[in-house]
């Protein structure tokens, strides 16, 4: 179930942030920041994509990406010059749109700043927007530091924090947004940091998936996120997945709309106490008692530990199971103190003390190989470790068989 692990990053997609530090002032209700150049960047493309711009268009803007444009009419001229151009002034408008390099503008009850020390700092019902990204945010606080050794910037959020990012919406009660580079420019090629800290009351909702939990930490450089939960009966966090969607990158709103409200889609479901997720490695980890359900197929997991290792397509290759580790499927239900599932060969692997109960079979055994698919049946031990099989020849019989994962 690696589609987690584009999930969260999917979730995850909050802009990049600047700030313009202005002498010391007290202000009510100040807004700021007008567009000081051009830029196309893959989340300019995704958002006219969004928007219903022809791919032939969108491809050839993409010749365009990453170059700064200084002023408007040098951009223009450049779009001209393409060799699909946009067909009326609509579409120009939405490039322009999504295209300028607005950082951010913020609206405030109390502002103040300290030139000398690089800090912005709004007080009550801050309200802010970045346009070509599309976001919009609310909180009670805002702090923005500019930090100059070494080089980086640090947003900081307290108070109901919102982040609304087309049909996406993230909550938190505290958050740390946090960039560096190395050096002495604030370049993308010399970025070396960019991360997100969220704390308290986390939720994060999409069409493909959902999320809730106490704390997250992202790396968006490394591509690597972590989740905790709270340390008592009822805090695990818990990750919905909708796979269906999340195997459409490209879907529209009306798609994502349909295949939201569809009870038959397949879902996956996580809930746990700590996971580590690791894109570029292909390997998510979650840890205290675990509970992975997936449906319509009804399969449900329960371990203290369960691994997903996935190949560089974020294709599901093997799951691993560990400690007092339960499945259950419609017809069949297994324990044993290891599990391994392998999506190639399609078969489930149970070691140590390995029970299953299947129909009118019992089986034991210290290995017990089975085939995903219940309707297969079991497949068999090896010479090493035999099965011993228990056949039950009515209902009114009565063994130490019977247990259930829930």
């Amino acid at each position: 179930m690696p589609e987690m692990l584009r999930l969260l990053f999917a979730l995850f997609v909050l802009v990049t942030f600047g700030v313009v530090a202005a002498p010391e002032v007290q202000a009510q209700k100040r807004t700021g920041l007008a567009i000081e150049s051009f830029q196309i960047t893959m989340g300019t493309l995704q958002n006219l994509r969004r928007e219903g711009l022809p791919e032939s268009l969108l491809l050839v803007l993409g010749t365009l990406k990453d170059r700064r444009f200084p002023a408007k009419n040098a951009f223009v001229a450049a779009l001209g010059a393409l060799s699909t151009t946009a067909q009326n002034p609509d579409e120009t408008e939405l490039i322009l749109h999504y295209a300028g390099a607005e950082r951010l503008r913020i609206r405030a009850d109390e502002f103040s700043s300290d030139l000398n020390a690089g800090e912005a700092l709004f007080r009550g019902n801050v309200h802010g927007w970045v346009s070509r990204e599309n976001l919009e945010f609310t909180m009670l606080k805002l702090q923005i530091n500019r930090l100059k050794e070494p080089l980086g910037e640090r947003l900081t959020g307290a108070g109901a924090v919102w982040f609304r990012q087309w049909n996406r919406e993230l909550n938190a009660d505290y958050m740390v947004f946090q960039r560096g580079w190395q050096g002495k420019r604030r370049d993308s090629e010399f970025l070396n940091e960019q991360t997100l800290q969220l704390e308290g009351n986390v939720r994060l909702t999409t069409p493909r998936g959902s999320l809730r939990t106490h704390k997250l930490f992202a790396d968006f450089l490394h591509h690597r996120a972590e989740l905790e939960g709270l340390p008592t009966s009822e805090g695990r966090f818990r990750v919905e997945a909708n796979l269906d969607l999340i195997a459409l990158p490209e879907a529209d709103e009306a798609t994502e709309l349909r295949l939201a409200g569809d009870p038959n889609v397949q879902r996956v479901i996580v809930q746990a106490y700590r996971a580590v997720l690791d894109a570029d490695k292909g390997e998510a980890v979650f840890e205290g008692e675990v509970e992975m359900e997936r449906t319509p197929e009804e399969m449900f997991v329960r371990a203290e530990r369960i691994a997903l290792h996935a190949d560089k397509a974020q294709r599901l290759q093997l799951a691993r199971a560990e400690q007092d580790v339960c499945l259950q499927q419609p017809g069949r239900v297994a324990r044993a103190n290891r599990a391994s599932f392998d999506e190639l060969t399609k078969m489930i692997v149970l070691e140590g003390d390995a029970e299953v109960l299947s129909g009118q079979y019992y089986l034991r055994g210290n290995r017990i190989n089975l085939f995903l698919e219940v309707n297969r049946g079991f497949a068999q031990g090896d010479e090493t470790a035999p099965i011993e099989v228990t056949i039950l020849m009515d209902e009114s019989d009565t063994t130490p068989t019977s247990f259930s994962c829930r």
